[in-house]
């Protein structure tokens, strides 16, 4: 089966797009391993030539397997990287998400009634 380049291009732009990124912002988060032409040339369906390294910089940013790009252009799904946490990183998830609950609460609260606090975070009848 020929390589479908613009099949590729297609699953990339969808991915970054999913993932609510720019082109730039997937560059930024590629770390140097590809440049914004590359991606633009990737997105665009432009043939290679690229670089292995820049090819799973891309498979890195879209949180793809580093095999996803030959599955794509055979014609099959890429496969996303699996996130696996260590138990103080699911501690300190929870405990970021909890934080984040609370400045929520908070900040509807705030909304809801407005004036509540001061300045400094103290309420107005303290």
């Amino acid at each position: 089966m020929a390589a479908d380049w613009t099949r590729l291009s297609q699953f990339v732009r969808n991915r970054r797009e999913e993932l609510g990124l720019t082109q730039t912002e997937a560059v930024n988060r590629a770390e140097g391993g590809v440049s914004l032409a590359t991606w633009r040339n990737i997105e665009t369906g432009f043939r290679p030539p690229w670089r292995r390294a820049g090819l799973l910089a891309v498979c890195r940013v879209l949180r793809w397997t580093p095999e996803s790009f030959e599955l794509i252009l055979e014609g099959g799904e890429p496969e996303l990287l699996e996130l696996r946490f260590t138990p103080t990183q699911e501690e300190q998830l929870i405990d970021l998400q909890r934080q984040i609950d609370e400045l929520r609460d908070e900040f509807r609260k705030e909304r809801e009634e407005p004036g509540r606090r001061e300045p400094n975070g103290t309420s107005k009848s303290a």
